[in-house]
């Protein structure tokens, strides 16, 4: 078996839908183009001499071109779109600050240690006074009843539940 390395540009390869464009550059040059018309038309009218055509026209292109450019430009692998909102809502969306906050996951099993060994040292309720083994059920009644005898001596103390 012959074994070969894929080179990194076939995995940015990208599906064409019609001629070199992706749906999405196709989506919004018709978004853009629609805009830019919109434009063109609604002030090209109002606008009748030299000047004011050519501002419509320069108005037409800045209206266009962030559309354009959410085609085509991308930024880390994202889309310019996806890469802006996720500046804005870490920027100035999201948390100034974010606080320092930690969860100490062993405080409570240290606790229950901490019961565990000054209740149960040296202690062994598997055999009865006559030496008969107990059973399970017996044991564990026990071991309660003791428990709740020890956290009512040590209110600080409390079982993680």
């Amino acid at each position: 078996m012959v074994i070969m390395p894929i080179p990194k540009d076939v995995r940015k390869f990208k599906t064409k839908i019609f001629m070199s464009f992706t749906l999405r550059q196709i989506s919004f040059l018709l978004i853009g183009g629609a805009l830019g018309c919109a434009v063109k038309f609604g002030l090209g009218n109002v606008w009748t001499d030299e000047v004011g055509k050519e501002a419509c026209n320069y108005l037409m292109m800045f209206v266009m071109a962030p559309f354009v450019m959410c085609g085509y430009v991308d930024i880390q692998d994202m889309p310019i779109y996806v890469y802006a909102k996720e500046v804005l809502v870490n920027r100035y969306f999201g948390h100034k600050r974010r606080p320092y906050r930690t969860v100490n996951i062993y405080e409570n099993l240290a606790v229950q240690n901490k019961i565990t060994y000054e209740y149960f040292d040296d202690v062994d309720d598997s055999f009865d006074k006559k030496g008969r083994k107990k059973s399970e059920k017996k044991i564990k009644k026990e071991h309660e009843k003791r428990l709740e005898k020890f956290l009512k001596e040590n209110p600080d103390l409390k079982p993680i539940s």
